[in-house]
């Protein structure tokens, strides 16, 4: 996704959050009609959190419009419910490799979940794989 985050130590602990009430400690994300915000309480490269703010990107591609997106994802959880309750960094790495292995991506096994990265992502696409972004955001959300 846009906000490019880091799979098990950034996105795995993330909460729908309220833009009125952010519970302390906890990093959360918030939709606050105008823009989608994710506040990260800790990041590996900066002692400070982190707030990335995203608006809408439609005119350019409605299928990948980070708030557009997002807000589907977010009308469906209660605040203070994880996003990807679902997934942990096991299972995270286990699908990557399986999906990698399904498009015939040479040595599908030695990817790991950093190689979602945007670097990495572009990588794996310029070399000819398709990124299936919606149908990744739906199956976590059933």
């Amino acid at each position: 996704m846009e906000f490019n985050i880091r799979l098990p130590s950034e996105a795995l602990p993330v909460q729908k959050g309220d833009v009125d009430n952010i519970p302390m400690g906890k990093s959360v994300i918030y939709d606050d009609g105008r823009a989608v915000t994710l506040l990260l309480r800790w990041r590996k490269n900066t002692l400070e959190e982190t707030r990335i703010t995203r608006t809408c990107w439609c005119s350019e591609s409605r299928a990948t419009c980070p708030v557009h997106v997002m807000r589907v994802l977010l009308d469906k959880l209660s605040v203070g419910a994880a996003l990807f309750p679902k997934i942990s960094k096991s299972s995270a790495l286990v699908t990557l490799r399986r999906m990698l292995a399904e498009l015939d991506v040479p040595m599908a096994t030695s990817y790991g979940t950093h190689d979602l990265r945007r670097g990495h992502a572009r990588d794996l696409q310029s070399s000819g794989a398709v990124l299936f972004f919606e149908a990744s955001v739906s199956c976590y959300i059933s």
